[in-house]
């Protein structure tokens, strides 16, 4: 009687591919010193505008910084800042493929 070698293949179980994938996304993600590096440097960049966390709406956005950096857990939006007549709009993720974003937008 002939054998199937269908029946005898060495594919992955479930756990393994489970391990692999979650393998695959841990490289994705920033760690803790690479998200305080980055927001550092957008930190910097709202002080050589002269834009300082004395500012309500400003200090708003400085507290979503932080908790990302505490965590990890990504946000999006925008904050009006009337007292410069600008908005801040953000996107922080945690993936390596996206690139952090801030802009201050003119509302006029």
């Amino acid at each position: 009687m002939a054998e199937h070698s269908f029946l005898t293949t060495n594919s992955p179980t479930k756990k393994q591919l489970r391990e692999a994938k979650l393998a695959k996304k841990n490289l994705r993600e920033r760690s803790a010193e690479d998200r305080k590096r980055e927001i550092d440097v957008i930190f910097a960049k709202f002080t050589s505008l002269g834009i300082s966390e004395e500012i309500e709406e400003v200090s708003q956005f400085f507290q979503i910084a932080r908790a990302f950096i505490d965590s990890g857990h990504g946000s999006s939006g925008k904050i009006m800042v009337p007292a410069i007549n600008r908005e801040i709009q953000y996107l922080l993720s945690n993936n390596k493929m996206h690139e952090l974003q801030v802009a201050l937008k003119n509302v006029n």
